[in-house]
């Protein structure tokens, strides 16, 4: 729970690049203090955790220096009562310490519940708020295994999806603020925000493709540089497809270049 970190739980309130345009410097702000908000009974978790770590240690102390005094003294270690109060002081203190740390356990996880739960009510809020940008709280366990041991983290953080502005429904860049080990203050990171470019209209663009020795029709040749327009030919004058002709020379026989060309040239 980060008892010995004296830091505040919080979110920090640099504002991510990319939300720039769909979230205001005020409304980030008034984001992240709802967040803080949210996230403040966990400073009163903390506050209790350390000082029941505190007392458990002074009491273990007690008991420890009190066990080595008895022992140094053990002529009376049978016939002194006061040997037997202190007995009963150390295991009232062992249960203290024991049935303690479960029911403060039990309350930290009760106490962390209900934080999630108002940090969704808080993201859901917010989300409504913005039709493009949507809060999503998120809680994922890791499980890190070192030899026969196995330490599981939690992480917790806050994913930001920002939807497809032309209203396509798809998801867009995301934008995550984490909600670190409680103690420690939360840091905003920007995702990965890359994004599939949009095709241009030259690469959308296709030729004809030509092949040496094939027949290409009259429309495939007049239609070359203005694809689509039905009425390329007449926007052309004769010395233009004469042009284009002369280019095409190396892949055309003999006699389909002499046809063409008359063709052509009956226009004029």
């Amino acid at each position: 729970m980060g008892v010995c970190d004296r830091g505040g739980v919080q979110v920090s309130r640099a504002q991510p690049a990319i939300l720039s345009g769909l979230v205001t410097d005020e409304q980030w702000n008034s984001f992240c203090e709802r967040c803080d908000a949210a996230l403040k009974p966990i400073e009163v978790v903390k506050n209790v955790n350390l000082a029941f770590l505190l007392i458990s240690a002074i009491l273990l102390l007690v008991m420890l220096i009190g066990g080595l005094v008895l022992l140094a003294d053990a002529s009376n270690f049978y016939k002194n009562n006061s040997d037997e109060r202190f007995w009963i002081f150390m295991l009232t203190t062992a249960g203290f310490i024991v049935i303690g740390g479960i029911a403060v356990t039990v309350w930290g996880k009760k106490k962390a519940f209900e934080v999630r739960a108002a940090l969704r009510r808080v993201c859901d809020d917010v989300s409504a708020e913005h039709p493009h940008v949507s809060f999503h709280v998120k809680f994922e366990a890791f499980t890190l295994f070192r030899g026969r041991e196995a330490n599981t983290m939690v992480l917790n953080y806050i994913e930001v999806n920002i939807k497809d502005p032309e209203g396509g429904g798809g998801a867009g860049p995301q934008v995550v603020v984490n909600i670190n080990t409680p103690g420690a203050t939360t840091e905003v990171e920007d995702a990965e925000t890359k994004q599939e470019e949009p095709q241009t209209e030259e690469a959308a663009t296709t030729a004809v493709p030509v092949v040496k020795g094939m027949v290409i029709p009259e429309q495939a040749v007049d239609n070359e540089e203005d694809c689509g327009n039905d009425n390329a030919e007449e926007s052309r004058t004769a010395a233009e497809r004469l042009a284009q002709l002369e280019g095409l020379k190396g892949i055309l026989t003999e006699e389909e270049y002499n046809e063409k060309r008359k063709e052509i040239l009956a226009t004029v």
